[in-house]
């Protein structure tokens, strides 16, 4: 009985540094496909619609200037909300990677280090801030796009 409780528990342990590995590599993907898009499309508006200012202020300036404005916030919040979510990124894949290394000390009999629920706690919550900015960089990528649109359109006439 003991022999089959031990292979359990290599298995266990093995899932669990392959989920590791699996995480780090994550980390790494997350890195660079998502964010490479929302701060390639969030610069690319602002480049883009800057050239807008000589061509078409002239005509309703305060309008335009409105439109040009608020579409360049929101490509700039997302930039930086993008810049956020990296931080919050990070943590949370390293909290992730110091609790399953403690699950595997935990099965190896061997002393935890810090607290686990604590460590989970902070995962979670840096796993929901990065949600939250990843979240909100596409909407505001997504506004800020519309109200480029918009200035588009309204001044093609």
């Amino acid at each position: 009985m003991e022999n089959g409780e031990s292979k359990i528990d290599k298995r266990y342990i093995k899932n669990l540094e392959q989920h590791i590995e699996g995480t780090k590599a994550n980390i790494k993907y997350s890195l660079d496909r998502f964010d490479i898009l929302i701060i390639s499309l969030s610069s690319g508006g602002l480049i883009f619609s800057m050239g807008f200012v000589k061509d078409f202020l002239p005509k309703d300036i305060e309008l335009n200037f409105l439109l040009l404005k608020i579409s360049w916030i929101l490509f700039g919040a997302s930039v930086m909300l993008n810049l956020l979510s990296q931080v919050t990124g990070y943590y949370a894949n390293k909290m992730e990677i110091i609790v399953s290394r403690n699950l595997i000390r935990q099965e190896r009999k061997r002393e935890m280090i810090g607290n686990q629920q604590h460590l989970e706690s902070k995962k979670k919550v840096f796993n929901s801030l990065t949600n939250v900015f990843n979240g909100l960089c596409l909407f505001f990528l997504i506004g800020g796009i519309v109200i480029l649109i918009i200035f588009v359109s309204t001044n093609l006439n």
